[in-house]
């Protein structure tokens, strides 16, 4: 690693938005360099340090490849950023009480995942596809707009899946009467 990239990576870890705003516009000439270390293009990582920084939510306290648990209730959200995905060590993701109307598929990526709370949003329906995310063991989907779920839920057999206040929501008869459906 060059002297320059440490110089950088220091800068980003200070916590200061002029240092931050610095070490990015200093990484653009090490970009090889950035991509290696961080496994991450650098305009990606810049998009979640920015929406990370934006909602409070990173302190540079705790490594950015280390941080585990995310609380963003309640802060009128609708999407989030594809780089997401780049948080590896995210266990805990709490996107209650925001405006998501659709799944955020950007989560997908998050293989570590152990608790998701999407409650109190409007999802209408969730993708076949989470079932990718193996390490679920609390999914919190309460008082949405459910009107059913993917049958593939049945795969997370490690899952708690609370369901309650979705008062239009009807199960599959593969999800009727599993324990892990909580209603």
């Amino acid at each position: 690693m060059s002297p320059e990239f440490e110089n950088i990576l220091n800068l980003l870890e200070s916590g200061d938005s002029e240092n931050i705003r610095l070490a990015f516009l200093l990484a653009k000439n090490h970009e090889a360099e950035f991509e290696i270390h961080f496994k991450a293009k650098i305009g990606e990582y810049e998009e979640l340090i920015t929406f990370l920084i934006r909602n409070n939510e990173w302190n540079f306290q705790i490594p950015f490849n280390k941080i585990e648990g995310l609380n963003f209730n309640t802060r009128v959200l609708v999407e989030v950023p594809a780089s997401v995905r780049l948080l590896y060590s995210l266990e805990n993701l709490n996107l209650g009480s925001n405006w998501f109307q659709t799944f955020p598929v950007e989560i997908m990526g998050l293989r570590n995942l152990k608790c998701l709370d999407l409650s109190y949003n409007q999802l209408q329906f969730l993708p076949k596809e989470i079932e990718q995310l193996h390490s679920l063991e609390e999914l919190k989907l309460k008082n949405n707009q459910l009107k059913t779920l993917p049958k593939e839920l049945r795969n997370l057999t490690n899952c708690k899946i609370y369901v309650n206040g979705n008062h239009d929501l009807i199960l599959p008869k593969e999800l009727q009467g599993w324990e892990n459906i909580i209603m």
